[in-house]
């Protein structure tokens, strides 16, 4: 599960956080583009800025720089008026 607002990440799971390879310090604050593969950066950012709910398919990036195919399915969520983006991904590589 990965949480963000605006595509600034906010949170993520421990499960998320061991595929990515990541600890909180490397991904809080900072844009969910960095995470993404230049093939999927302009597709991610288009569904961002369009709030598309739904699945779609992307590359991510792992903090090594390897990388994997994920589904996403993508939901909007609203906390004290601001609002927040989950991404449920599953690795289909």
């Amino acid at each position: 599960i990965v949480i963000h607002r605006n595509g600034i990440m906010t949170d993520i799971n421990p499960a998320m956080q061991n595929m990515m390879g990541v600890q909180v310090e490397d991904y809080r604050g900072r844009s969910i583009l960095d995470f993404i593969h230049p093939d999927s950066k302009e597709m991610v950012g288009t569904q961002i800025q369009s709030n598309y709910t739904g699945t779609y398919q992307i590359t991510i990036l792992r903090n090594n720089g390897s990388s994997f195919e994920a589904e996403l399915m993508v939901k909007n969520l609203t906390i004290n008026d601001d609002n927040y983006r989950v991404v449920t991904v599953s690795d289909i590589t």
